[in-house]
């Protein structure tokens, strides 16, 4: 059959995401990327009917100087907007496990840092490809401790902020949320890491929840 874009609409059902993960030629071939651009163009889909506006690569309000002064605006991933163009949620978007030690938890500090210190709500978006009993504890302690590098820093927020977390698993079919409001006083290191924690383990591939903590779970 010839695809058109009539009959390509009729093989989706109704509200599903046309988002697909491509599959590697190289390196590793038939094993499938999974990527923040992915996550970034699924999420824009579930925005389309309805009432926000968005834009991506969105310059930041304030000036940015990760490893000097400030010199310029740094970018968000994605910003969502009212009808009149109002600024309401700022975006960040990343994929892949992250542990303390990892060499890329550099990247958290800079995107949290621009989440923090903007003045509108921020929300950080993680997807998994799939999990273990030990990777979501480790990307979330590393998550901890950046923040509370970031909160701590001389440079100004305000306060209260709204700091929305959502993790998205694959394999397993589910997704952790949790939206955090840091006010003065400003929490402690232990605070923070008491309020990110989420006890659970995967057995037989499925998720076992021992303590919520506050933390919404969705399952596909």
């Amino acid at each position: 059959m010839r695809l058109t874009a009539s009959n390509l609409e009729a093989t989706q059902p109704p509200g599903a995401s046309r988002v697909t993960f491509p599959a590697r030629v190289r390196g590793a071939p038939g094993k499938i990327r999974v990527s923040e651009e992915e996550a970034r163009a699924a999420f824009i889909e579930s925005l389309l009917g309805g009432t926000f506006l968005y834009s991506v690569e969105t310059p930041t309000v304030n000036k940015f100087g990760f490893s000097g002064p400030p010199s310029g605006s740094a970018l968000f991933d994605m910003t969502l907007s009212d009808l009149k163009g109002a600024r309401i949620l700022n975006m960040e978007f990343k994929a892949g496990g992250i542990s303390p030690e990892s060499t890329n938890v550099g990247s958290i500090h800079k995107d949290l840092q621009k989440l923090v210190q903007e003045a509108d709500p921020g929300m950080w978006f993680h997807l998994l490809q799939s999990a273990d009993s030990g990777s979501i504890s480790k990307l979330l302690t590393a998550f901890a401790q950046q923040l509370c590098a970031v909160i701590r820093a001389p440079e100004p927020w305000d306060k209260p902020k709204l700091l929305i977390l959502h993790l998205l698993v694959l394999r397993q079919g589910f997704s952790l949320h949790k939206s955090l409001l840091l006010a003065e006083p400003i929490p402690s290191d232990s605070d923070v890491v008491s309020m990110l924690g989420f006890s659970y383990r995967i057995r037989r591939d499925k998720l076992e929840i021992k303590g919520e903590n506050g933390w919404s779970v969705a399952y596909r």
